[in-house]
């Protein structure tokens, strides 16, 4: 498994390091990846952009979630399509 923590705010100014993020990442052997959102106070639609990339990168025996996302971030997810990502953390 691969824990990616995300702290502050992401805007469209992160997109290059979160590209890089996600093209190292899909390059692993891994079963999980999983996103820590509980300490991200904002995101824009580079979040969004970059879970959805990640999420076809991947190889398909891979699997993304997203854990803890702030209110607000949650429901961009749910506007974007992406709120299935979100994992309580129970079912590991």
């Amino acid at each position: 498994m691969v824990e990616i923590r995300v702290v502050g705010d992401l805007d469209r100014d992160a997109a290059p390091m979160l590209i890089e993020v996600a093209d190292y990442v899909s390059g692993l052997a891994v079963r999980q990846v999983v996103v820590e959102l509980g300490r991200l106070g904002f995101a824009g639609s580079a979040l969004s952009n970059w879970l959805a990339s990640m999420q076809n990168q991947l190889p398909r025996r891979s699997s993304l979630a997203v854990r803890h996302p702030q209110p607000f971030v949650g429901r961009v997810l749910a506007v974007t399509d992406l709120a299935h990502l979100v994992d309580d953390g129970r079912s590991n």
